[in-house]
Order: C-alpha cells, then structure tokens, then sequence
C-alpha cells in the first residue's frame, strides 16, 4: 500500500500538460507548468517566451488571432506584460506574469483556448515555449524584464 501523503505530493508537483498547435492537425503537448522546488513560495515575477512559426501563406491570420487574444489577456489578473514581437519567419509573445500562479492561470483560460483553436493548422511546427525566472543584476530598471 503506498503511502497517501507522498501520493498527493506527486500529484502536486506533477507537471500540466498544454496543447500546442500542430500544423498537421495532430496536437502534441508541452509541459509549461513545470515548477522547481526553489521557486515554491517565491513572489518573483515569472517570463515565458512563446515562439511560434506560421506558415507563410496564414501569417496575417496568425497575427490577428494572436491580436484578438492579447486584448483579452492584457485584462486578465496577474498579467505585467503580454507583448507582440515580429521576425521574418516567426513571432514571439514575450510574457510578465507577477507569480507562477497568474502564469498557470493565464494557461488554463478561455484566451489561450481559443488561441490554440485559432492557430490551429496555420503553424509550420510547434509552439517553442521557455519559462523562465528573472535573474536582475546592475539596474533594476535595466537589468530585469
């Protein structure tokens, strides 16, 4: 009989699987709720860089969906910075969330369900999703998204 106190602790930590758009059609998921045990209890705001590769032919789509949910997100509670960035093959969503919980919020709300269902099939490969942790050093203002 395994004992109940570490089960529920596994099943704490366990990592939240999101979807992410395939152009296939076919959906793979992407942990992006993963959490290190030293950032338990930490107040420090919490980035996530989200690249996405359109297919040429849907990038103006792409664009719009991604438009459409930034005027959601940007009202959603937890949120510091939702911001649209352009390459010549890609667009990356640099993200400020002021705590890992807003940033888990953000992920499980109707604005990203209905981005995924939105990009669906216009991208050329997944979505390239890094969460990361502020490391400040020299101007706060400067040194620190």
């Amino acid at each position: 009989m395994a004992d109940t106190a570490a089960e529920e602790e596994s099943a704490e930590s366990a990592t939240t699987i999101v979807p992410d758009p395939q152009p296939s059609g076919d959906r793979t998921n992407t942990p992006t709720d993963q959490k290190n045990e030293e950032d338990e209890g930490s107040d420090m705001s919490v980035i996530t860089i989200a690249t996405i590769f359109p297919i040429p032919e849907h990038r103006d789509e792409v664009i719009a969906a991604l438009e459409a949910a930034i005027k959601q997100v940007h009202n959603e509670p937890g949120v510091e910075l939702y911001a649209l960035n352009e390459g010549d093959d890609r667009v990356v969503m640099i993200e400020k969330y002021v705590s890992d919980e807003a940033r888990v919020a953000h992920n499980n709300g109707s604005a990203l369900a209905e981005l995924a269902a939105a990009l669906h099939g216009k991208l050329s490969q997944g979505l390239d999703v890094q969460v990361l942790r502020p490391h400040p050093v020299g101007d706060s203002a400067k040194g620190a998204v």
